[in-house]
């Protein structure tokens, strides 16, 4: 019977992927509670999602809390500048809407694209954080260029980080049935899954990574 769940076996490995994801998923949401560290908790996520990606040794909890207490400066302080920039967003958004029918839809499609803007950065900076080192400008800087560089790329992790989103639009009562495995599972199943996608491009800037 152990044969069946050690971790060389298929539905061991598969049992400790899905551990993996549960306990990823607890301390995300846990370490983003005070909101003002989601920044931070969203790094951590990425490091060991991106070193599952390449195989890498697993350590969940104590690579998940290495990577919070060495990101927890400089992502909180991203996570900061990109609130003030959406709250910023919002407010300007709320302007084009007061504005007459013949400026609104030119301001509108320029709202759009500066959200556009913002979601790249806000897509790919905390795996970026997450995979290199540099400054808060240079990682913002990068972030945005490794998005550009790669915009199917970014319209994938959308749709995949959006998930839950599109699982309530579409029938809410079915979101309800599974928002359980979505609170439990949903935060690191899908930084995963996205991990499996940043791999492949963070691999164009380091070619040696395996």
């Amino acid at each position: 019977m152990n044969k069946y769940f050690s971790e060389d076996s298929m539905l061991g490995g598969f049992m400790a992927k899905i551990a993996d994801f549960l306990l990823l998923s607890l301390l995300y949401l846990f370490c983003s509670l005070p909101l003002v560290t989601a920044g931070a908790s969203a790094a951590a996520l990425y490091t060991v999602t991106l070193r599952m990606a390449r195989h890498e040794e697993r350590r969940t909890v104590a690579g998940f809390f290495d990577a919070f207490r060495e990101n927890l400066r400089q992502a909180t302080l991203i996570h900061l500048i990109l609130t003030a920039l959406l709250f910023l967003l919002g407010f300007y958004g709320v302007a084009v809407s007061m504005l007459p029918g013949n400026l609104r839809l030119p301001f509108g499609i320029l709202t759009g694209i500066f959200l556009a803007a913002w979601l790249m950065e806000a897509m790919f900076v905390y795996p970026v954080q997450a995979r290199f080192c540099g400054g808060i400008r240079n990682t913002m800087k990068n972030a945005w260029l490794m998005a550009a560089a790669n915009f199917p790329v970014f319209l994938l992790t959308v749709l995949i980080s959006g998930l839950p989103v599109w699982n309530f639009l579409l029938s809410p009562s079915l979101f309800f049935h599974f928002m359980i495995v979505w609170i439990l599972l949903g935060p690191g199943f899908l930084a995963w899954v996205n991990s499996l996608l940043f791999h492949r491009c963070f691999k164009k800037c380091v070619p040696e990574e395996g």
